[in-house]
């Protein structure tokens, strides 16, 4: 038996007795979790979620950046002379010695709070400070001794007539501490150094760029070029233009033709897997664009066909803006729109192929994702489960920040907590329209000033481990023999996943014969390709040390 000595003990039990001296106990916070009733609510026309009562529910997402935000309680009328209050209670009944209040627009107009214990009985509190000169938003730590009681319930009264103008409050919490309760941006890790990079005049120019969609391979990006001189029709408006990638890094851009562009606002919402077919944003007519929807068009190794309208079962959408992204299997698509079960502006949903060019209803994604305030540019990544997106709903860096967030399950309505991209990939501007190819290592993103009359550029980043999704690749299949332009049907599933059986139609020629399907980077794959007039081929397929794949069809005897 080997003996410790007791100088070796020292210095361990020293660095514990200096823990627990600086942290004597961690510090409980609870955020209200249910309104019991308030004086008045500010309510849309709409009847959304909006500046209602239950805004002042859970952490704050306002706060630290402050300002008007439809994600805080905001009473029914702005400076009104009288008191208004909202009245609010925690899950767990606890003894506290701080109330924090989180003024998140106009704040100074707190004129007193009450707490309510378990018997019901009211204690008020009498000491408060009004918001110093200049200040708009704040959290406002109100500080007691240790209560004897628990408190479960609490009371926050305003005199909105102190402070011109509106009054929110974002969030209410307690805590056992005296450590000032702060409200925090709920960041993702970062291990490494990472740096934004702006790319070069190939791609951005003086006009505005945005809204890049890299191709899954990563040798392709398509991106909005607005109000320049060559952009069809007598408006200039968006038109998608396109950079490959080169020996030398990326290339001049060039426009595309029509039918993709026309007089009309034109953009890529996502490309296939073998880059033979886009998503564009609105409804296609002769000249112009006919409404808000979604097309597709196909490209036949010349050219792109007229894109033709999804049949998306009772779409429609109350806002005159529409961003959207497609798995390049063409399976599902995320949309951000505005609709009637929206919790605010437009909210992210989910609408699924079911074959013919029939797509079901869209299905809002729940209110993890979705907040009073607006989420757009959703990008759903190539493993079909980390979705990113911009949003301003959430607490960020100001304007729209980029948030990323895991599907937990198969109903897509259970999300991880929205993640921030962190300070490098957000500004105190607009940051938007993050896209990523297959890899997943690095991403493109939109970022441009909140000023009106701000030009949006072209960036480029390596991501952070932690905020990649799960790694994917685009394996090429080369057919062999085929004479002319045929249309072939590859069908693939993994093959420990039955569910994971996807089809994929491509029109092959002379000069492209070739698949390209997305794949995990491991596991074994059920292949199978049938064209009219050949042989149909069944093999499984690794896919763990992928090499280019050549077979050879046969035509029917």
């Amino acid at each position: 038996m080997t003996n410790t000595s007791s100088s070796s003990l020292k210095p361990l039990l020293l660095a514990l007795l200096v823990f627990l001296l600086q942290n004597p106990y961690a510090q409980t916070i609870q955020w209200a979790s249910k309104v019991k009733a308030c004086s008045s609510e500010f309510k849309d026309k709409d009847k959304s979620l909006r500046y209602r009562a239950v805004q002042v529910l859970d952490q704050p997402n306002v706060l630290p950046q402050g300002g008007e935000s439809p994600c805080a309680w905001s009473p029914k009328k702005k400076s009104k002379i009288g008191k208004e209050w909202i009245h609010v209670a925690f899950v767990n009944p606890m003894q506290i010695k701080q109330v924090a209040i989180a003024e998140s627009y106009n704040c100074g107009t707190i004129v007193c709070v009450k707490l309510i214990d378990e018997e019901g009985k009211y204690h008020k509190i009498k000491t408060f400070t009004q918001a110093k000169t200049g200040e708009t938003s704040r959290m406002y730590n109100v500080y007691m001794p240790l209560t004897e009681y628990k408190v479960k319930e609490v009371i926050v009264c305003l005199k909105t007539s102190l402070i011109k103008g509106w009054n929110h409050i974002d969030a209410i919490g307690i805590s056992d501490s005296n450590e000032p309760i702060k409200a925090k941006i709920n960041n993702a890790p970062e291990k490494e150094n990472i740096a934004l990079e702006i790319l070069s005049t190939n791609v951005n120019s003086e006009y505005s760029d945005l809204k890049p969609i890299i191709s899954p391979d990563g040798k392709t990006l398509y991106f909005v070029r607005k109000e320049h001189p060559d952009n069809i029709g007598p408006e200039k408006k968006d038109d998608i233009w396109v950079s490959d990638f080169g020996p030398n890094g990326w290339e001049l851009a060039y426009q595309l033709p029509a039918p993709l562009n026309n007089n009309g606002h034109n953009y890529v919402n996502g490309v296939s897997a073998d880059g033979s077919k886009v998503l564009l944003g609105n409804i296609y007519g002769s000249n112009t664009n006919k409404g808000i929807g979604m097309s597709a068009s196909n490209f036949d190794g010349e050219k792109w066909s007229f894109p033709y309208t999804l049949n998306i079962t009772n779409y429609y959408n109350f806002s005159e803006f529409m961003e959207a992204h497609v798995t390049s299997d063409f399976k599902v698509i995320v949309m951000s729109v505005w609709r009637k079960d929206t919790y605010g502006a437009k909210d992210l949903y989910v609408s699924f192929d079911r074959g013919g060019n029939n797509w079901s209803q869209p299905l809002n994604l729940g209110r993890t994702i979705n907040t009073a305030s607006t989420e757009m540019a959703p990008f759903l990544a190539a493993d079909g489960k980390t979705l990113y997106f911009a949003s301003t709903g959430f607490s960020g860096y100001g304007g729209y920040d980029m948030y990323m967030s895991q599907r937990l399950d198969d109903t897509w309505q259970n999300w991880s907590k929205p993640l921030n991209m962190g300070p490098v990939i957000n500004s105190n501007g607009h940051d938007t329209y993050l896209s990523l190819d297959a890899n997943g290592e690095y991403a493109f993103l939109s970022r441009s000033s909140q000023a009106s009359d701000s030009r949006a550029d072209i960036y480029k980043i390596k991501l952070a481990e932690e905020t990649r999704p799960e790694k994917m690749q685009v394996i090429e299949i080369l057919l062999d023999g085929i004479e002319d332009h045929e249309h072939a049907l590859l069908t693939y599933s993994k093959i420990d996943d039955p569910n994971s059986k996807t089809s994929v139609y491509s029109l092959l020629g002379k000069e492209d014969q070739v698949f390209r399907i997305t794949t995990q980077m491991s596991g074994f794959y059920q292949i199978k390709i049938e064209l009219e007039g050949y042989q149909s081929i069944e093999m499984e397929m690794g896919v763990s040390n992928y090499q280019p794949l050549t077979l050879k069809m046969e035509k029917n005897p």
